[in-house]
């Protein structure tokens, strides 16, 4: 064997054992890639906000729950004040990670009739999920409603979120 095939060789394997050290502890991204704390059951207030600037709107925050589920799978459901009873269906979505705390996630559920401000179709969340440690995590989210022949309608927005983890 000449000192190039191992010279390769050593590379490879200590490209190897790093990655896998990066795996087990949790440093691996993208969608069911590596154990995370993010998955779980999680208590969500959320503040609509100005696209703009950020500044909460003044309309009162509300709660929502999320459960993020091994894989990359996510089911969502809140208690908007704006939504008449049934008009929305859970939310579904999905989730990855892309950073050793960050995530995206996207979670979309039907308005299922028309009510005040609301148009029957499909509402999406795209968040940038900030885990701060075990129990709790930031957001900021683009809102996007669409009506059903898919598209784009008012009211869209942003949010952010604070969520703890269900006890």
């Amino acid at each position: 064997m000449n000192t190039m095939t191992i010279v390769r060789s050593t590379l490879a394997l200590l490209a190897i054992a790093a990655s896998s050290v990066a795996l087990a502890n949790g440093n691996g991204f993208g969608r069911g890639q590596a154990p995370s704390h993010l998955e779980g059951s999680w208590l969500v207030k959320v503040q609509p906000v100005f696209c703009d600037t950020g500044a909460p709107r003044p309309v009162p925050a509300f709660d929502s729950l999320m459960t993020f589920g091994a894989g990359g799978t996510l089911i969502e459901t809140t208690s908007m004040p704006a939504f008449a009873l049934g008009q929305r269906s859970i939310g579904i979505g999905y989730w990855e990670r892309t950073g050793r705390n960050s995530y995206d996630a996207v979670v979309q559920a039907f308005v299922q009739s028309t009510a005040g401000q609301y148009t029957r179709g499909t509402q999406r969340f795209e968040m940038a999920v900030t885990l701060v440690d075990a129990d709790h995590w930031t957001t900021t989210a683009d809102v996007i409603f669409r009506d059903m022949a898919g598209n784009q309608i008012p009211p869209t927005g942003c949010m952010s979120a604070t969520a703890e983890r269900m006890p």
